[in-house]
């Protein structure tokens, strides 16, 4: 590995690292316990140093191995520090059986300049690096029975200063935890990274359910965080990071109470080589897709710079960024529940931007918003209604680019109200029936009386039935009385009596007299068919 030493200030440190590496530098591939011995005397190495396919006896140790146990160890205790890259990869045999078992210690390390690489190894107990500070990357993949479930200071106590970690199928369920207090320069791994920044990147670690990691306490700090694929039940916990460039998908609670800048970030062109897994494209825009948190709280937010996603968060039914003041492009759609949507805060979308939203939301509200760069797209499935920021556009111009508002809501109405209205028109409609039906029976009843009246005074009659089951004949009065069907009518006296039930459309009626008795019939059936006097039987 060859150093550079241009700036004057670190001409004599890079002389005394030069001595210090003069036999101990180079690539060293370690593939067995002669390979641990050549550099058991090294307390400085400048260059790479790559440990795999090692077959030993039952333990493989350094000349000060104070830790053997059964286990075997691949220990490199001597080193101090690598100016370069350390790496452990798969292939570990004792004896010549096959066996990932190992433990790795380096017991007195206390910085890599480069990548601190395990990779690969089915079982691993948790690598034993108590005095570890600093490191550029570190990187575990594919540790699919790591020995701790939890990466932290309790594991490595010493840690203070590091510019990405990789974490990738493993068996962790907890990462971070280090209350940073230090920080290295600035971080090659991120072009233009102002002030010190972390790169993180989890991803395909399935029992992993909690991360966090808080910002440097002494300065302003920024986060680049790719989070996906991992434990259903995952919590992220983001203090004290005031600028971040976050892609998180598939986590069930984030907390990000300091951010007050979303940017878009691109990585440095060696970021590629370090960063085991992570696309250059990355970063390129920030997004929270997948998710399942109820709620996405951002309330420090008040900048979104370059492209932000927010999309296809089923269970999201509310957002906070009361705070978002400026966009550039912001993209929200496939957020089921997100009823209300609400930018209290913004007052301009940048030039060229857009703001984009769509989904079955019912309220949208930018108050603030009274002149824009950019332009805006609104697609509405569920109630609300477009025709105020219609208006507003129209009267102000507000959007000075496209202009774009769709929605299948003709007005604010809520469930209730509808509801109420349906109901009031079922009442009327009921109301407005039971009307129509008593108008109609007096009409009827109003009609049947006229018909009795006419009949009486064309056949000149005193008394006529009212129907086959209302008659009464009174000697010497002309009322009429109503008769419950079956009732027999008879005259004053009993010398009238009906000879058939008024069921009969025949009524037989005796009339008394000095004379003989006669009889006659009458048809009971129509009122209109009665004539009197009667004709003979």
């Amino acid at each position: 590995m060859k150093l550079t030493c241009s700036p004057l200030i670190w001409i004599l440190s890079c002389a005394i690292i030069k001595t210090a590496c003069a036999d101990c530098s180079g690539t060293t591939i370690i593939t067995d316990t002669a390979g641990l011995n050549a550099i058991a005397t090294c307390t400085t190495y400048c260059g790479d140093i790559t440990v795999q396919s090692i077959t030993v006896g039952s333990t493989a140790t350094s000349t000060s191995d104070q830790y053997a146990s059964s286990t075997p160890v691949i220990a490199l205790d001597s080193i101090e520090t690598i100016v370069g890259s350390l790496e452990f990869v798969a292939n570990f045999a004792v004896d010549g059986n096959h066996q990932d078992a190992f433990l790795i210690r380096a017991a007195n390390l206390t910085s890599v300049s480069n990548t601190l690489n395990f990779a690969n190894m089915t079982v691993l107990p948790m690598p034993n690096f108590p005095r570890l500070k600093s490191a550029a990357v570190i990187s575990f993949s594919g540790l699919t029975f790591l020995g701790d479930s939890t990466f932290g200071p309790a594991q490595w106590p010493a840690l203070e200063s590091l510019s990405a970690l990789t974490v990738q199928r493993t068996s962790l369920t907890e990462l971070g935890g280090w209350a940073w207090s230090l920080a290295s320069s600035n971080n090659t791994l991120v072009d233009s990274a102002a002030g010190p920044t972390l790169v993180l990147s989890a991803s395909s670690n399935s029992a992993l359910n909690r991360i966090s990691f808080a910002g440097w306490s002494n300065t302003s700090s920024s986060i680049v965080a790719a989070i996906a694929a991992n434990g259903l039940d995952l919590r992220v916990d983001l203090p004290s990071f005031d600028t971040g460039s976050l892609r998180i998908d598939d986590v069930a609670d984030l907390s990000a109470p300091d951010l007050s800048l979303l940017q878009t970030s691109r990585l440095g062109s060696s970021t590629q080589d370090v960063l085991q897994g992570v696309d250059s494209n990355t970063f390129r825009s920030t997004g929270f897709d997948n998710n399942s948190f109820t709620a996405l709280s951002l309330p420090a937010l008040a900048t979104i710079e370059g492209d932000c996603y927010i999309q296809n968060n089923a269970y999201m039914h509310e957002m906070d960024m009361d705070k978002l003041s400026n966009l550039t492009e912001l993209y929200l759609y496939g957020n089921g529940n997100l009823d209300s949507i609400a930018f209290p805060g913004l007052t301009s979308v940048n030039q060229g931007g857009l703001l984009s939203i769509s989904g079955r939301f019912n309220h949208l509200s930018m108050p603030a918003l009274k002149s824009a760069g950019g332009g805006i797209y609104v697609q509405s499935t569920g109630r609300y209604n477009c025709a105020p920021l219609r208006k507003q556009q129209a009267d102000f111009n507000t959007f000075k680019g496209s202009f774009h508002c769709t929605s299948n809501g003709t007005s604010g109405l809520s469930l209730g109200a509808k509801i109420g209205i349906i109901v009031g028109v079922v009442l009327g409609v009921l109301i407005l029936a039971a009307i129509a039906w008593i108008l109609f029976r007096r009409r009827r009843v109003y009609r049947r009386a006229n018909t009795e009246e006419k009949m009486a005074s064309d056949g000149d009659v005193s008394q006529v039935p009212a129907s086959p089951y209302q008659a009464e004949l009174g000697a010497e009065t002309n009322e009429i009385s109503e008769l419950e069907p079956g009732d027999r009518p008879e005259l004053p006296g009993g010398k009238m009596h009906l000879a058939q039930e008024l069921e009969s459309p025949l009524v037989r009626v005796e009339m008394p007299g000095k004379q003989a008795q006669e009889t006659y019939e009458l048809d009971a059936g129509d009122p209109a068919s009665i004539r009197w006097p009667p004709e003979k039987a």
